[in-house]
């Protein structure tokens, strides 16, 4: 008995094998590096002033680091 997950990945890996064979992508994409991919793509696009969910990320802080004697 398979799991749904395993059923995407599979489905998936047949989807992209062919997308390979009929020369529309240059090598064979998994699910996770689709996902990873689409994530990073995702983020990276999110800190445009002009992206939708830009609003809705907390502000930027400014870190400073100090040494251990400044601390005490």
């Amino acid at each position: 008995m398979t799991t749904g997950l395993t059923d995407a990945h599979t489905c998936t890996h047949v989807v992209m094998k062919r997308v390979y064979m009929w020369s529309f992508s240059k090598d064979i994409v998994t699910l996770n590096e689709l996902l990873n991919k689409s994530r990073t793509s995702l983020f990276q696009k999110m800190h445009s002033p002009s992206h939708c969910l830009n609003p809705f990320l907390p502000s930027k802080k400014i870190i400073t680091l100090q040494s251990e004697k400044q601390r005490q």
